[in-house]
């Protein structure tokens, strides 16, 4: 596929090779030939967005950014001024939002171009997107089986190229699973590094926003923009620097909650091959030991925080989350996060680095959950998120690389974690697979792409 990186859009844009128009027009052109298949994209700005960017093509102001001009979308969890907030429910329908979000406002300031809003599941609260709002968004390298949530529009748009780079947020791997079942890269900051938007509602502060894209240089740069982070402290301008030293990994290849696939265990060896082929440290480690029921509090306790008139017409997984949620305080709730954040830290031991699958298994079928009731689609659910969901109570640095297909096609990936604040090791690690499997993710191409 033939599709500029953000960085690369940003860069024709201020070198008039492209007018912001045509950029955007060219976007909306690919949009309306694929969304119709993927439900990737759940409300458009397309005459908006071209009105906007002509406006500034006449101007022609200078970067505000290094993606000042690059095309990119918003996933529809976020509030953005004159566009609708539907929250991947049916109760938000008609909920016009007023303002911009302290993440929507950075990307605008920023100069990127948003021509809409990309699809999440119910609330955020599930690892896969087939809202009742308007059924599933599907995986563009085969379509019969599902992008990933909650950010399931945001990975369906770039893998099949209607975007180089999306929006996403990620409260329990929302960025990281859809990125592994798509084939693309994600990245979760260091908790704190980038504003909360959601506020009270996610008062464990289990959600951060970032980016999912085509290349590592992509999520560095809107790393970079969320973060309001620019000369020495850009991880864009520090991604290609030597390492100071070569961390030392720890990796593992089971979970507790299911069994990893062999295709996945077999790409991670390779992975870890990489990294000892270039002289790392690398050590197989035990994952840490734990269930569903230490974690399911917290997370139902965020899905009651969202306020919502009533929960009629919800999905009943949402609906069963909500409920139980109502039950459970937020005292009880804080201090299940803080116990289980400090058996993370006993469990890191000595490790910078820590290699896992991103999830245990390949993109499952698109309803495969649809006929269960709420405690039983959770209770299945719930495995897809057993690499990714503890990181979000630790806070620390997450990212997902593509490394490779199973036998049917599909795409599976690494996630690589690292220390709080060590964000751009992650990224450096990241990069470097980046070029390692570079063979392996082009062999292959979406069954649905631009």
């Amino acid at each position: 596929m033939s599709i500029l990186s953000a960085l690369d859009q940003a860069k024709a844009v201020q070198k008039r090779e492209i007018s912001r128009a045509e950029l955007v027009a060219k976007h909306l052109e690919t949009i309306a030939a694929l969304n119709p298949r993927l439900n990737a994209f759940v409300d458009m700005r397309g005459r908006r967005a071209i009105a906007d960017a002509k406006a500034l093509d006449t101007l022609k102001p200078a970067p505000r950014s290094v993606l000042d001009g690059a095309v990119t979308g918003v996933k529809d969890l976020n509030m953005m001024r004159g566009m609708f907030t539907r929250l991947g429910t049916k109760q938000m329908r008609f909920f016009l939002s007023p303002f911009d979000d302290s993440v929507v406002a950075r990307m605008r300031q920023a100069g990127l171009q948003i021509v809409g809003k990309l699809a999440a599941s119910e609330l955020g609260s599930s690892p896969v997107t087939e809202p009742f709002t308007h059924g599933p968004t599907r995986n563009p390298w085969i379509s019969s089986h599902n992008a990933g949530g909650s950010s399931g529009g945001s990975g369906a748009a770039v893998a099949s190229g209607m975007l180089a780079m999306a929006h996403g947020s990620d409260g329990a791997g929302s960025i990281r699973i859809p990125a592994s079942f798509c084939g693309i890269f994600g990245f979760k900051a260091t908790h704190s590094l980038i504003p909360n938007p959601l506020g009270k509602i996610d008062s464990e502060d289990l959600t951060t926003n970032g980016p999912l894209a085509r290349d590592v240089a992509d999520l560095a740069a809107m790393i970079d923009v969320l973060a309001r982070l620019e000369g020495r402290s850009s991880l864009l301008s520090r991604l290609d620097a030597p390492l100071t030293r070569k961390p030392k990994i720890h990796v593992t290849f089971q979970g507790p909650l299911t069994v990893t696939s062999p295709a996945v265990v077999d790409a991670l060896g390779r992975v870890a091959r990489i990294f000892e082929t270039l002289g790392f440290d690398v050590e197989e480690r035990p994952w840490m030991n734990g269930n569903v029921e230490e974690f399911l509090p917290i997370w139902q306790r965020l899905a009651a925080d969202v306020p919502l008139p009533s929960d009629y017409g919800m999905m009943p997984v949402t609906r069963w989350l909500r409920e139980h949620g109502r039950q459970v305080t937020h005292t009880h709730s804080m201090r299940r996060k803080r116990e289980l954040e400090q058996r993370v830290d006993t469990w890191w031991g000595d490790a910078d680095i820590w290699l896992s699958p991103s999830t245990p298994h390949t993109a499952p079928k698109n309803g495969a959950y649809s006929a269960m009731e709420g405690a039983q689609a959770f209770t299945a659910m719930a495995p897809i998120g057993a690499f990714t969901a503890i990181f979000n109570l630790s806070g620390q640095p997450a990212g997902s690389v593509p490394m490779g297909y199973d036998a049917e096609g599909a795409p599976m990936g690494v996630q690589v974690v690292g220390r709080r604040g060590d964000d751009l090791t992650v990224l450096q690690l990241m990069r470097i697979l980046e070029s390692e499997l570079a063979d392996v993710r082009n062999a292959r191409s979406p069954e649905i792409h631009g």
